[in-house]
């Protein structure tokens, strides 16, 4: 049986077709009525693309207001970066290594089972260094207890161990406003050089023969600068884990034998 006319003509009003009969130029032709009521066609006219704006422009101000917000929000996505780590030397339980520290990179995390000597080689007075808090590096709790280790260009710095919990370092802007102000101050990547030794290895007898020049001196300066801790004659981790400022003789001389091992390499 046929369809009746009144329900074809129904079906193609609902799908936004004129109501015209027979095969001639108006058939299946779309109403525009039809499509001045969907709101996709008119996203071109419009400073927003979505739907709730209605049909009509936006008042320039919300315009210009939601441009500047997609133009922040493209610029804040920084590609993350990450610390580079060179040895230079090791001998037994001591070694030495290079660390670049760049603005915003993530932390290279180690375990405090050495003391550390740390050598500032450069670092610019647009930025700081802060410790790694404690938590799962990474997160908000992590990120907020982050402290400034107070270090300097130039600076030399001994850090007994923690026994065992995790160490690492970030390099970020600092935020005194005043001090950025100048044009002058450049923001860029901190070079240190670190300097592990294990608690074996600075009790272990310097008799050896076969033992490092380079070795010895830097036993020998990692036993004068760390804290003591006396436990019935025997040498522990030290009770205190602060940084130590090393004098500008020690880093002198820890800065000659980096050197030389250098150039040996």
């Amino acid at each position: 049986l046929a369809p009746r006319a009144g329900t074809m003509a129904s079906s193609k009003e609902d799908n936004g077709t004129s109501p015209t009969t027979g095969a001639g130029p108006g058939a299946n032709k779309v109403d525009p009525f039809f499509m001045a009521s969907m709101t996709f066609a008119h996203g071109v006219e419009r400073d927003c693309d979505c739907d709730e704006c209605g049909l009509e422009p936006l008042p320039p101000s919300i315009a210009e207001a939601v441009r500047k917000h997609k133009r922040a929000k493209l610029m804040s996505v920084v590609e993350i970066t990450h610390q580079e780590r060179q040895l230079i030397g090791r001998d037994g339980g001591l070694s030495i290594w290079r660390l670049k520290l760049p603005v915003g990179s993530e932390p290279l995390v180690e375990y405090g089972n050495s003391h550390r000597i740390v050598l500032v080689q450069h670092m610019s007075k647009g930025v700081e260094v802060k410790s790694i808090g404690t938590g799962i590096v990474g997160s908000a709790a992590e990120e907020k207890a982050r402290t400034s280790v107070g270090w300097n260009d130039g600076g030399g710095y001994v850090i007994p161990s923690n026994g065992g919990k995790a160490v690492g370092w970030v390099c970020t802007t600092k935020d005194d406003k005043d001090e950025l102000s100048d044009g002058n101050v450049s923001v860029d990547s901190v070079d240190i050089v670190v300097i592990k030794a294990t608690h074996e290895a600075l009790v272990d007898d310097d008799g050896d023969e076969s033992a490092k020049s380079w070795t010895k001196a830097i036993k020998k300066i990692f036993n004068e600068e760390l804290p003591t801790n006396d436990n019935d004659g025997e040498s522990t981790v030290p009770s205190s884990v602060e940084t130590k400022e090393l004098a500008r003789t020690c880093i002198a001389a820890l800065q000659q034998h980096i050197e030389e091992l250098a150039e040996s390499n």
